[in-house]
């Protein structure tokens, strides 16, 4: 992500992002996350970051299409939503179309 333009925090666990957002979360403009993750999942991140943080940019992505179906299909959801495998061209697109929306909220 870092060949695409952006800074990067990489971190090992949702608990572990929501750690580093509570430091200075204007010091983030996005949060790209997979669905599937041991103990918290990317949905459950995204809830408490949209709680915590409603002007904070959200894409999270899953391999799994029944998932990636049913998450879609919820048109009430703020986040965006990559199915792999996915390019680094859309990538690339979704991460600056959330980056450019995080002043909308």
């Amino acid at each position: 992500m870092e060949q695409l333009g952006f800074q990067v925090l990489w971190v090992t666990s949702a608990r572990e992002a929501l750690h580093e957002l509570s430091g200075n979360p204007e010091n983030f403009h996005v949060v790209f996350s997979d669905i599937a993750m041991p103990g918290m999942s990317g949905l459950e991140l995204y809830a408490e970051i949209e709680a915590r943080y409603p002007w904070m940019p959200v894409v999270l992505t899953t391999g799994y299409s029944t998932e990636f179906a049913t998450i879609a299909q919820d048109e009430t959801q703020r986040f965006d939503l990559l199915q792999k495998p996915y390019s680094r061209e859309d990538l690339a697109a979704l991460l600056h179309k959330a980056v450019s929306r995080s002043g909308e909220y």
